[in-house]
């Protein structure tokens, strides 16, 4: 066997061994992309139950001795209230805001078209004239979203009746 031979067989059998390398690479790198879409799957699971779980605790403390009294009284204006009912409906309201931005923070459903779930969200707020009022003189500002607050203030006029403008020109006043 000459020599030029056992180049030409080393060269395929080095061709080969680097054909079997890539081919386990590409292999393995599939079995890594199939574990990350399981693992980014069990992460939104997660988000989905933690904001379940925190939403649930916020409905609950609705049904407390103490904040229910409270609660009741948020339909009407936030002047009716004294210094620690509007203390515990403005730390509530809060809370319930914080959860929204965190959720859109993460990407928990920003992608309706409707926008369904945050409008619900903030319904369960701007339902009453004391979340009303909280939306115009913090919670607004306190939402970090152009597009969640574009869906506040878009709730906000259909149940206030009036464009969200108008109503922090008043509150300025």
């Amino acid at each position: 066997m000459d020599i030029d031979s056992v180049v030409v067989i080393a060269q395929l059998l080095t061709g080969l061994a680097t054909l079997t390398v890539a081919s386990v690479l590409i292999w393995q790198m599939a079995l890594q992309r199939k574990s990350l879409e399981m693992a980014h799957r069990d992460n939104e699971q997660n988000l989905a139950f933690s904001g379940l779980d925190l939403t649930d605790k916020l409905v609950a403390v609705r049904m407390e001795k103490d904040f229910s009294k409270v609660w009741v009284k948020r339909h009407g204006t936030e002047k009716e209230l004294d210094e620690v009912e509007f203390e515990k409906l403005n730390n509530y309201y809060l809370r319930w805001f914080t959860v929204m931005n965190t959720e859109w923070r993460m990407g928990r459903l920003t992608d309706e078209p409707d926008g369904f779930y945050y409008r619900r969200k903030m319904w369960a707020i701007l339902n009453s004239q004391c979340g009303q009022e909280f939306y115009i003189r913090e919670g607004r500002n306190f939402t970090r979203f152009d597009r969640l607050r574009q869906l506040g203030d878009e709730l906000y006029e259909e149940l206030s009746g009036g464009p969200v403008s108008d109503h922090i020109k008043q509150q300025s006043v």
